[in-house]
């Protein structure tokens, strides 16, 4: 959901095999959060160099769980309900954080190569975010090897 000309933080949108900004007016879309959370949450490794600066909280942003599962598996129908939990899984830090009370998620292929997600998170004043991406499959699978 796009907020106003310098609330929240700079929305990152996915561009089908990797991650841009938008910019209108010369200022970036900006964003609650919520959705780069979500995103930097499953396409970083968890081995991103980012999580050295903080020693006190290592290894908190990235997927542990999705792009390791993306790099082993071919695009079929079985492996949907394995891509929805890796990614719940990468996203139960919102939970328990308290960031939000509720984490969704739902995956279907929506071409020969391609994967679309939806992600629902539920904060806890009850107002939701939905966010959809459309993933290039092999393109991710090549990144995450």
């Amino acid at each position: 959901m796009p907020m106003d000309q310098f609330d929240g933080d700079p929305l990152i949108y996915d561009i089908g095999d990797g991650g841009d900004l938008s910019f209108s007016g010369g200022q970036p879309v900006m964003s609650s959060g919520i959705e780069n959370a979500a995103y930097l949450s499953l396409f970083v490794d968890a081995n991103w160099w980012g999580n050295d600066i903080d020693p006190a909280n290592p290894g908190a942003t990235g997927s542990y769980h999705f792009l390791k599962l993306i790099s082993n598996a071919k695009l079929t129908p079985s492996i949907l309900t394995d891509t929805e939990a890796a990614a719940k899984a990468d996203l139960a830090w919102m939970i328990t954080d308290g960031v939000a009370k509720s984490v969704d998620v739902s995956c279907s292929i929506t071409g020969t190569v391609s994967m679309g997600i939806e992600i629902t998170v539920t904060e806890p004043d009850f107002s939701t975010t939905v966010v959809r991406w459309k993933l290039n499959w092999d393109r991710m699978k090549l990144e995450a090897a």
